[in-house]
């Protein structure tokens, strides 16, 4: 079938080839009769005149996860991810033990569940890890759809998350005060840097006060937010983008979180909030 798509390619005079895959060994096999230069996006290959790769430095990023998820007091963490035969879930998986045991923490073996990086992974991944371990106080998953799944999981065995347990997905990364912008977020590729405007240090300080008010009510920023929005009587309607499903899935729990009188004078105060009025007639 490849071949098959490769001659069609060829026949459109294509020089170059971009290649996407899950199985590099299987790929390269079907792709050894191509002669044109050949890129694998994050897959190590075996060295040929005309193949090469562009790999992201997942080890590291595994043992900062490690370190992050140490410094938050976590000791009995769990890892769902992909098949670590596979080279990239190779690679995160041992950068994550390095980092764990850099950091005093012995990774036991019993608290890996490898599968594929889907919602279903998430949820069986998370029960069969917690029955098997009820001690687990973190899972780090492989992507946001198995952090769905391993959320949902949590929440049907009336754990808290994060009081109970610590749910951490390998793609967040959230603006911080004093702190570079995340690499890959908006703030680093927007054209025209449109966002970077409103990262002032002013507007960071009213984001971590906002954080201490939605910690103490067992929910995140951009849950309260939405909330505090639905909370006024003449706003009858919230558009929210969301460009992942565990962004939606978050931003739906705005419509159940209950905001105390106390909690919105707070969020008012912070925010230097007056209502605006006008009477007619």
């Amino acid at each position: 079938m490849h071949f098959q798509r490769w001659q069609k390619l060829k026949a459109k005079m294509v020089d170059g080839i971009i290649y996407v895959s899950f199985n590099p060994a299987t790929s390269e096999k079907l792709l050894e009769n191509i002669t044109v230069p050949v890129v694998f996006m994050d897959r190590k290959i075996k060295k040929r005149e005309n193949m090469g790769s562009v790999l992201i430095d997942k080890f590291s990023a595994m043992k900062d996860v490690a370190a992050y998820i140490a410094g938050k007091g976590c000791r009995q963490p769990a890892y769902i991810t992909a098949d670590i035969s596979i080279s990239p879930s190779k690679e995160r998986y041992e950068g994550f033990v390095e980092g764990l045991e850099e950091n005093g923490i012995s990774f036991n073996k019993r608290m890996h569940y490898a599968g594929t990086f889907s919602v279903e992974t998430g949820q069986i991944g998370a029960m069969t890890l917690l029955q098997r371990n009820p001690e687990i106080d973190c899972i780090v998953c492989g992507n946001d759809l198995m952090a769905i799944g391993a959320v949902s999981v949590c929440e049907k065995l009336g754990k808290k998350i994060p009081e109970d347990i610590k749910i951490m997905e390998l793609l967040t990364g959230k603006y911080k005060k004093g702190q570079p912008y995340p690499e890959g977020s908006r703030a680093t590729h927007q054209a025209d840097k449109q966002i970077n405007n409103l990262l002032t240090d002013e507007n960071l300080a009213i984001v971590d006060e906002l954080s201490k008010v939605a910690d103490d009510l067992g929910t995140n920023v951009a849950i309260l937010s939405l909330a505090w929005i639905l909370k006024h009587p003449e706003i009858s309607c919230v558009i929210a983008g969301a460009s992942k499903p565990s962004q939606l899935e978050n931003n739906l729990k705005a419509v159940d979180l209950e905001i105390p009188d106390d909690a919105m004078e707070r969020i008012e105060k912070i925010l230097g909030f007056q209502r605006f009025e006008r009477h007619v007639g």
